[in-house]
């Protein structure tokens, strides 16, 4: 009998027992191979890009009816913002007027904090300081022994808060027709003030608020943040709180006190004896040198994104150029509640204006740091319900003589 040849072990391992053999042992490995390779692929494709057409969820078309924004409309406001044009259908270009972009409520559960960026390192050089002409020698203080002298600067003790006088003056109140972003309420009309006053240099800081009310009601936290999610209320309460304590030291009397400031005296001060848009000129590309709003820096598709003033929400006072009276953030940061009802101008060259006496809503001036750049012009009016409190709302103060008048 020949001898049997010995069998070659297999190469490929046999299936377990009870196990079906497939009959092709190669091809499973050629299955497993591609299921591996396929796996891997998930891992190292990249991710899909963010969509950018994702609306901000302050947007004017998707806010609930809970959560009204400021307006730069003519119309009542009893629960919902009006804006000033019909919404636009498609995205403005960087620095247009999109009335219906609105700020949303403040909280956490609204906007996400975030951290508070550094100034963008783009050296630049600011440009020279220029108060407002003093009253001249021999005026009379406007408050008690050791107070404020007309005329003249001051830091309110232990505050450092800086206020900077303005002198009674004519103005132009207002913007043209001509003027691009422009609101149906922003007629042009020539203003006097026939009395000066004191306007605080910056926005009221948290460290301010602190000090005078003992509360810290911000959403973006830090000393010298501008103090933002206060009420007209809440800003007229520090106001006379301030007065009281200021009385009390000797440095205020008779009929000034720490206020609000009226309409007419902040855009008077904003724009320092200008006629411009803004400022410091009508280029819109030159703002992010003097104000903070929403530029590249934000997540807003309505931001400009050729632009960075180096703050993705509220920056620190003080962080932009000054305008030519010595003015900080008077375009941008947070919007700021001045005194008055919200109503038309009057209707001829007036002295001293006040407003209507009464109204629904308070006015609102400056822009904010989520609002486009035509939305900080000089003229821009915004108007609010006193009672809210949003995180791009502040103030600053002013200390006024009331001149017998209620206020």
């Amino acid at each position: 009998m020949a001898e049997e040849e010995p069998k070659r072990p297999s190469v490929h391992p046999s299936p377990p027992s009870g196990a079906k053999s497939s009959g092709s042992g190669p091809w499973q490995y050629l299955v497993v191979a591609a299921i591996a390779a396929g796996m891997v692929g998930l891992f190292l494709w990249p991710p899909a890009e963010p969509d950018e057409s994702e609306e901000f969820p302050g947007d004017f078309s998707s806010a609930p009816a809970s959560s009204p924004a400021p307006s730069s409309s003519n119309a009542s406001l009893p629960e919902e913002p009006v804006p000033v044009n019909e919404p636009p259908q498609e995205e403005p270009a960087p620095g247009k007027l999109d009335p219906a972009r609105q700020p949303v409520e403040a909280g956490p559960a609204a906007l996400p904090q975030k951290p508070v960026v550094e100034p963008s390192p783009t050296p630049v050089s600011p440009p020279k300081e220029v108060s407002p002409p003093d009253a001249g020698p021999g005026k009379p203080k406007a408050s008690g022994s050791g107070g404020p002298r007309e005329g003249q600067a001051f830091t309110v003790p232990g505050l450092s808060l800086e206020m900077v006088w303005c002198k009674p003056g004519t103005f132009m109140m207002g913007s043209p027709e001509s003027e691009e972003g422009r609101g149906s309420n922003e007629t042009l009309r020539s203003m006097t003030l026939t009395k000066g006053f004191w306007l605080g240099k910056h926005e009221v800081t948290q460290a301010q608020w602190q000090e005078v009310t003992g509360s810290s009601p911000s959403q973006f936290k830090g000393d010298d943040l501008p103090v933002e999610s206060v009420s007209w209320h809440d800003a007229t309460s520090f106001c006379k709180k301030l007065t009281e304590l200021e009385r009390a030291a000797g440095r205020v009397s008779g009929d000034w006190a720490y206020q609000l400031p009226l309409e007419a005296q902040w855009e008077y001060a904003c724009r320092a004896g200008t006629t411009t848009a803004w400022s410091f000129g009508n280029n819109p590309d030159e703002l992010w040198r003097h104000g903070n709003y929403a530029d590249k820096n934000t997540n807003f598709s309505w931001g400009d994104r050729l632009h960075d003033d180096g703050h993705e929400n509220t920056a620190r006072v003080g962080s932009c150029q000054a305008n030519g009276w010595g003015f900080y953030d008077m375009h941008g940061n947070v919007w700021e509640w001045c005194h008055d009802w919200h109503g038309e101008y009057p209707g001829a060259p007036v002295g001293d204006p006040r407003g209507p006496a009464t109204g629904t809503d308070r006015i609102l001036r400056g822009g904010s740091w989520n609002f486009q750049a035509a939305l900080s012009r000089s003229a821009i009016r915004f108007r609010f319900l006193p009672g809210k409190r949003l995180n791009n709302l502040g103030f600053r103060v002013s200390l006024r003589s009331n001149g017998g008048q209620a206020e």
